[in-house]
């Protein structure tokens, strides 16, 4: 009854509550309901969009900082396994060395096997 005097739709009961639940802590105190329905009442203020603009440069920055460990890490990654395939390559030469043997394309068996793997 409540939210229909609000002219507020039944279906957006969830988004309401958690849009009024300030502390996110799954329940709402009778300060969040009144403090949250009364900022409802009036329009969009300019402090709102401040707060929200900072809010999303806030996760913005987040993002790409995210984004800028994982290619970090892929980029070690990548080094790292090129690093271990020379190492390979240079042990296995050593062993067809020691054993008097021909190598039998083992270069590109290698190779292909490391570009499968990205």
């Amino acid at each position: 009854m409540y939210l229909q005097v609000q002219g507020i739709d039944v279906s957006e009961a969830h988004e309401l509550f958690l849009l009024l639940d300030v502390n996110q802590d799954g329940e709402l105190s009778m300060d969040e309901f009144v403090y949250g329905c009364e900022r409802l009442k009036g329009g969009v203020k300019g402090l709102d969009i401040i707060r929200l603009n900072e809010r999303l440069t806030g996760l913005e920055s987040k993002i790409v900082e995210q984004k800028d460990r994982e290619r970090c890490t892929h980029r070690d990654t990548r080094a790292t396994l090129s690093q271990i395939l020379q190492e390979v390559k240079s042990s296995r030469d050593e062993l067809f060395e020691l054993r008097g043997e021909a190598k039998l394309n083992a270069d590109d068996q290698i190779n292909a096997s490391y570009a499968d793997s990205f």
